[in-house]
């Protein structure tokens, strides 16, 4: 039984040294959730935008995978846990600069500036047509000149 309660002393002196030196690996073993990146930063505001999210503590443990994604206050159209680093997500329709941030279970990541996702506007294109009513132009009156084809027979 020694044994145990020296392991267990152990593991925690590891992980508290992990966290003071500030590794990802450790921080999550911890609890802690951050985004650290996405890409890309900008979509259309219609939405549908496959953005990858890089960070930390989207998963602890076998059940603690991250909950939800959110652009600004709306959830993303869908996302899947990659890994305790990295989500994919899509985006909804929106409009302006928002956040993204990940929820694990009411534990939600911090609001950086490596986390805004910039809506844009798609250009668009204006057609005019304008109809012309055709014209009849008149020509102007051609010389003929006339051939008599008769033979002319002498007798």
């Amino acid at each position: 039984m020694g044994r145990f309660r020296v392991v267990a002393v152990l593991v925690g002196f590891v992980l508290c040294a992990g966290f003071v030196t500030g590794t990802a690996s450790h921080a999550n073993a911890l609890g802690g959730i951050a985004v650290y990146s996405i890409s890309p930063s900008a979509g259309p505001a219609s939405g549908g935008t496959t953005v990858t999210i890089t960070g930390t503590g989207f998963t602890v443990g076998f059940d603690g995978r991250a909950t939800g994604v959110k652009f600004g206050a709306t959830d993303a159209v869908s996302f899947t846990v990659d890994s305790s680093y990295s989500i994919t997500a899509v985006s909804p329709p929106g409009t302006g600069l928002v956040d993204i941030t990940v929820d694990r279970y009411g534990s939600v990541s911090p609001v950086t500036e490596v986390d805004q996702f910039h809506y844009q506007e798609l250009a668009t294109t204006t057609t005019t047509t304008t109809t012309v009513a055709p014209t009849t132009t008149v020509a102007e009156p051609a010389v003929v000149a006339a051939i008599d084809a008769t033979p002319a027979f002498t007798g």
